[in-house]
C-alpha cells in the first residue's frame, strides 16, 4: 500500500474555537471560516452550511440552528458529534467529488483558548480528536505540539517533514 501513500492528499488543520483552518499540500490555497455549521432541525439533520454561509442559512430558513462545537469552557470539543459533522463537511468539500478519492493523511494543531488548556490537553482530547478525524475519513491522524506555524512552515510540513524539523531547530518560536 506504499505506492498509494504517494498521491494520498495530505491536510493541515488548525482547530481554535472560533475558526477553523484547512492547508491542502501542493496547493496555495487555504481555507479559513468561522467554526460554526448550521443544521436543519428535524428527524435527519441535513447540513445548510459553514461558517459565514452557516449564517446566512439560518437567517433564510426558519428551522436551522446554529451549532459552535469548539466552544466549551474546559476543553476544545463541546459537542464531538457536531464536531465530526462539520469536520467531515470542510474535508469533503476540499478533496471534491471524485468515484475514487484516497483516504488522506491529517496533521492536526489544536489551538485552545487559555482557560481551555489549563494543565495541557488530556489524552481523552486527543483520542476524541482522533476518532473525530477518522470517522470523517481519515487515513492518518498526526498532531503537532502546542505552538504557532508560519504558512510556510504549513507547507514545509506537508511537503516536505525533514526541512520543517531543520527550520524548527533553527527558529524555534515558529516564525
Amino acid at each position: 500500500m506504499e505506492f498509494f501513500n504517494r498521491w494520498s492528499p495530505k491536510f493541515f488543520i488548525r482547530i481554535s474555537p472560533d475558526t477553523v483552518e484547512v492547508h491542502r499540500n501542493k496547493s496555495s490555497v487555504v481555507w479559513r471560516d468561522d467554526a460554526v455549521i448550521a443544521l436543519s432541525d428535524g428527524p435527519k439533520n441535513k447540513v445548510l452550511g459553514i461558517g459565514a454561509a452557516a449564517r446566512m442559512a439560518v437567517s433564510q430558513n426558519s428551522g436551522a440552528t446554529l451549532y459552535w462545537p469548539f466552544r466549551h469552557p474546559r476543553c476544545l470539543i463541546s459537542d464531538w458529534l457536531i464536531a465530526e459533522v462539520l469536520l467531515k463537511s470542510v474535508l469533503k468539500e476540499q478533496i471534491g467529488k471524485s468515484w475514487f478519492a484516497l483516504a488522506p493523511e491529517i496533521t492536526v494543531h489544536l489551538c485552545p483558548a487559555e482557560t481551555q488548556s489549563i494543565g495541557g490537553l488530556t489524552t481523552v482530547e486527543y483520542r476524541a480528536w482522533s476518532e473525530a478525524l477518522q470517522h470523517c475519513g481519515a487515513k492518518s491522524v498526526e498532531f503537532l505540539r502546542p505552538m504557532d506555524f508560519s504558512d510556510a512552515q504549513i507547507q514545509l510540513l506537508l511537503n516536505d517533514p525533514a526541512q520543517l524539523e531543520a527550520s524548527i531547530a533553527n527558529n524555534p518560536s515558529g516564525r
